[in-house]
């Protein structure tokens, strides 16, 4: 099994490559902010925090069967996150504390405050799954999905 993980307490971090066999990632940032463009990921469970700072990040699934999960949180700051999975079906479940949100998937936008849920009517039968769930405390909120 391959996996990542780092806990940065300052400044921040920028994370980029291609990490096909990655099965877990889990990078925590305390007063910075997190960069993250990682391509080729498959079934894998990513933990993306981020403490007083923001969060922007770029992930590219490729080919796999199984759940994949993304759980990014930012306290304090900004979360930006766009996700390409093609032929994934979505779960996702997005909070917002004291700021506002957007979340769009296949070309579909909606802005909301507090609390959103997306789901797929096919996720629990289907072979290939993604799972998004995106926390914001004191900020902004942007989540997109591409299939």
């Amino acid at each position: 099994m391959l996996g990542l993980g780092r806990k940065i307490p300052v400044d921040g971090v920028k994370v980029d490559g291609k990490y096909g066999g990655l099965k877990l990632a889990s990078i925590h940032v305390v007063n910075g902010g997190l960069a993250a463009e990682i391509e080729g990921l498959g079934s894998v469970n990513a933990s993306l925090h981020v403490v007083n700072g923001g969060l922007s990040a770029k992930l590219a699934f490729g080919n796999y069967s199984g759940e994949a999960t993304v759980k990014a949180k930012v306290s304090n700051g900004g979360l930006d996150v766009e996700i390409d999975d093609p032929g994934a079906k979505v779960k996702a479940e997005m909070e917002v504390l004291n700021g506002g949100g957007k979340f769009s998937i296949d070309g579909y936008s909606e802005s909301f405050l507090k609390k959103k849920t997306f789901s797929d009517k096919e996720y629990d039968a289907a072979a290939k799954k993604l799972k998004v769930v995106a926390e914001v405390r004191n900020g902004g909120l942007k989540l997109g999905i591409g299939r």
